[in-house]
């Protein structure tokens, strides 16, 4: 008999970073914070711009919509950096 494995990952607990209710708490802030990361390929801009006005409808947000440089090379730390300090929650869009 065949038996198929399965593969759940989990994520890691974060470490030094505070939850995104925690962070709201700590800010005294009611709108969460979405982050969305433009990788700058075709398409991607507005894959973002739906999911965050779906979001925007649901809920109050704040978007802070950022982009790499290319599409070609990772996002820079400063960046990434940026993202992480300033919003709860990150998208990022992988579009052709």
């Amino acid at each position: 008999m065949n038996t198929i494995p399965w593969i759940i990952p989990v994520a890691p607990e974060p470490r030094g970073h505070a939850t995104a209710a925690a962070s709201q708490k700590e800010r005294g802030a009611a709108v969460f914070r979405l982050g969305l990361l433009d990788n700058t390929k075709d398409n991607a801009r507005k894959l973002l711009e739906l999911i965050a006005a779906q979001v925007r409808a649901e809920m109050p947000i704040e978007v802070l919509l950022r982009a790499k440089d290319n599409a070609a090379t990772g996002a820079s730390h400063e960046l990434l950096d940026e993202l992480a300090r300033e919003a709860d929650c990150v998208i990022t869009a992988m579009a052709d």
